[in-house]
């Protein structure tokens, strides 16, 4: 890894200098892709530390560039099943972030993730997502397990989807109160808790 571009960052990692990397990150972003390779293979990196940072600026890259995304996408979906917590959530924010459709159903399945922040930030990502998430966050609602559902719930109460109505009714009978909440208040929001159907 001794790509001159990414001699900033490096030192700036190396250096435990968060402003720095931020910094450097911001400077490789105006590359134009450029550095992305480079970045790819960082966010490989045996060191936790220089791992994060790789998929941190390999996700800016991205967002800065539409056209480096579809080039992005698999760096970040395989950061998603990384050993270290911080990693996997960065990883799911950037994809949120580019609203990366073809993560959802990845970002779905760390709903269930034993880390409880790499849960919220897959909940955000695909609140990230919008419309088109819901489908998976509607299938979620209906897991066993309640952390699931009550990320789920979270997600679509954030998305506000009429298409989430028919997860949502039979969430009002959910016995976790977050995941009965959320539905209320969505369908709510929605009005469509005024709304009386005739069958």
């Amino acid at each position: 890894m001794t790509a001159p571009l990414l001699e900033p960052l490096l030192r700036a990692i190396a250096a435990d200098d968060d402003e720095a990397a931020e910094a450097a990150v911001a400077g490789l972003s105006t590359l134009n892709g450029a550095a992305l390779p480079y970045l790819m293979t960082l966010s490989r990196a045996d060191d936790d530390n220089q791992r994060w940072w790789g998929v941190r600026a390999v996700a800016e890259l991205a967002e800065e560039h539409p056209t480096e995304r579809e080039q992005a996408i698999p760096t970040l979906l395989s950061a998603l099943n990384d050993s270290e917590d911080s990693i996997r959530c960065v990883a799911a924010l950037g994809l949120g972030q580019m609203q990366a459709a073809s993560a959802i159903p990845a970002l779905a399945l760390l709903l269930a993730d034993p880390s409880g922040w790499v849960r919220g930030a897959a909940a955000n990502a695909l609140a990230l997502m919008g419309e088109p998430a819901v489908p998976a966050l509607g299938e979620a609602l209906q897991d066993p397990r309640e952390g699931v559902r009550v990320r789920a719930a979270y997600a679509l109460n954030k998305i506000k989807s009429v298409r989430s109505a028919r997860w949502l009714f039979p969430a009002l009978n959910d016995p976790n109160h977050i995941v009965h909440t959320y539905a209320y208040e969505t369908l709510d929001e929605l009005g469509m808790l005024n709304t009386v159907l005739v069958m």
